[in-house]
């Protein structure tokens, strides 16, 4: 798996959005590894399929629409958001590559003393304590097309919260957000980079997601 890491610096979401899909259709027609895209943007809402015109009160942010499932989210600096664009074998499993990137996110943060779990009906990777509402540490939202994904989660290192406080995050709003540093680590982006690429190529850079074997054209959509 070839990794792309942008993180350095903070990238626009529209003009990162061109090079997310020019890597699809590469990897997609066979041209290219499966790759991995890290990014950190300037702040950003983008909206899925799912969002109803209350999950935005206030768009004083760029709101993008983009097609993936789920509803509005924040990008934004001190969130490592990563890509991971990978050609299915067939048969096409959408869901055991979600349960893949999911865990990508598990165990990236499990040395950090972060248990993520995830939550029946609801994507993403969650910190549950008990008295407390659900906080979602990661959103996840996968969409494919022509048995290539696109988009992939979004990890809360070190954000501040005053734009998740602008929309309710994911459209849930019985939930919230959380990051690594409101759990007691002093990471950052740039020293989570590393972490995440191990987990990526521990569950990703597989034998099973480097197939010979391709899907069939068409489009699945899990919803975050």
């Amino acid at each position: 798996m070839q990794i792309i890491d942008l993180t350095g610096q903070l990238q626009d979401y529209r003009a990162l959005d061109k090079l997310h899909k020019q890597i699809h259709a590469e990897v997609a027609a066979g041209m290219r590894e499966n790759t991995a895209l890290l990014v950190q943007y300037s702040p950003t809402f983008t909206v899925g399929r799912n969002t109803k015109p209350e999950d935005v009160p206030n768009k004083d942010v760029p709101v993008i629409e983009v097609n993936r499932g789920g509803s509005v989210t924040w990008h934004g600096p001190g969130q490592l958001v990563c890509y991971p664009i990978v050609k299915l074998p067939e048969p096409l499993d959408v869901i055991r590559f979600i349960r893949a990137v999911e865990q990508v996110v598990i165990d990236t943060l499990e040395p950090y003393g972060i248990r993520a779990q995830r939550i029946k009906g609801r994507a993403g990777a969650w910190v549950l304590k008990p008295g407390e509402i659900d906080k979602k540490i990661a959103a996840i939202g996968i969409h494919t097309a022509r048995a290539a994904s696109m988009h992939g989660f979004a990890l809360n290192v070190n954000p501040t919260f005053s734009d998740f406080a602008r929309i309710i995050p994911c459209g849930l709003a019985d939930a919230w957000v959380t990051s690594m540093n409101e759990q007691g680590c002093s990471e950052t982006v740039a020293s989570m980079r590393e972490p995440v690429i191990a987990g990526l190529r521990r569950n990703l850079d597989t034998p099973y997601f480097r197939g010979e074997k391709q899907g069939q054209e068409g489009e699945n959509v899990y919803t975050s």
